[in-house]
């Protein structure tokens, strides 16, 4: 009988083991992302009318050096935007890591919540908030940051066939982009 609770001692102190062991392998869960209290830079690019009515938005960016990763970017959007079409971190290498955001409405607002384990990041969503009036287009873009930003840069990119493009304030500089529109 001593033999049996023994063995039946032995064998629960095994399986307890085990299982601590298997909790080992499994890991703990990486623990959330802490939101940063500036970026470092942050570059907004809007496309106007490129590959759909309206405007593509663009925001890249790069955490602060030093940050513990990974940390967890808010932005809150246009609510008429229908919310991000991409949001991603951006590897060591240069490649894009896309990550699944979460998305909240709030009042006229997206919020839109996710994780990144680089310092660098990218977000980009469509808006169609184009007055038109003829074959003229004005748009009024109001940014709101949510952090504090060491560098901000805002690209306006002017559409296919465009001509009489005015921005107001006037930008500081123009380039060519690759596919040949003019980026101011």
């Amino acid at each position: 009988m001593r033999y049996v609770k023994r063995m039946l001692r032995l064998r629960s102190a095994f399986f307890l083991l085990l299982v601590c062991l298997s909790c080992l392998a499994v890991g703990v869960p990486a623990r959330a992302g802490n939101p940063p209290d500036h970026l470092d830079t942050l570059t907004i690019s809007i496309w106007l009318e490129y590959d759909r009515p309206g405007a593509l938005y663009i925001y890249r960016g790069q955490l602060p050096a030093g940050l513990d990763l990974p940390a967890r970017l808010t932005f809150r959007l246009p609510r008429s935007s229908g919310g991000p079409s991409s949001t991603a971190g951006i590897d060591n290498e240069g490649k894009y890591r896309y990550i699944r955001p979460i998305v909240n409405e709030d009042g006229e607002t997206t919020v839109v919540s996710y994780e990144v384990s680089w310092p660098r990041f990218q977000l980009e969503y469509y808006e169609d908030a184009l007055r038109r009036q003829g074959n003229n287009r004005q748009l009024d873009f109001i940014y709101r940051p949510e952090y504090a930003i060491g560098q901000l840069v805002l690209e306006i990119k002017e559409p296919y066939g465009a001509s009489n493009f005015v921005l107001d304030p006037a930008a500081d500089t123009r380039s060519q982009a690759e596919d040949g529109l003019t980026v101011h």
